[in-house]
């Protein structure tokens, strides 16, 4: 497992920061499986990228060593954002979001 601040290093290192805002998402990774659940949300990390879809986020999370899932958030605020997970157990329902799980 990878801790918030070892992430954040690690990704400010390859020069792709996650902000608290909009900014522009890092490349993804090539295409990676990922299980879906729509109306779930997942213990997620206080930070997103902006995504088109859960496929989009999915691929994201997939990009960055120590994301196992990550949680789509399709309508609120904010809208069409991709909130990385460092875990993947402790899902909670929740309207207007999707949670997909990196497949190994």
């Amino acid at each position: 497992d990878i801790s918030r601040s070892t992430l954040s290093h690690a990704l400010e290192c390859e020069g792709q920061v996650l902000r608290q805002g909009p900014s522009p998402p890092p490349s993804p990774s090539p295409l990676s499986s990922c299980q879906f659940r729509s109306g779930f949300d997942l213990p997620h990390l206080n930070m997103y990228w902006d995504a088109k879809s859960q496929e989009d986020c999915c691929q994201l999370c997939a990009g960055f060593s120590g994301c196992k899932g990550a949680v789509f958030r399709f309508s609120g605020n904010p809208k069409n954002t991709c909130w990385p997970s460092l875990e993947v157990n402790g899902s909670t329902h929740m309207t207007g979001v999707t949670s997909c799980i990196i497949q190994h």
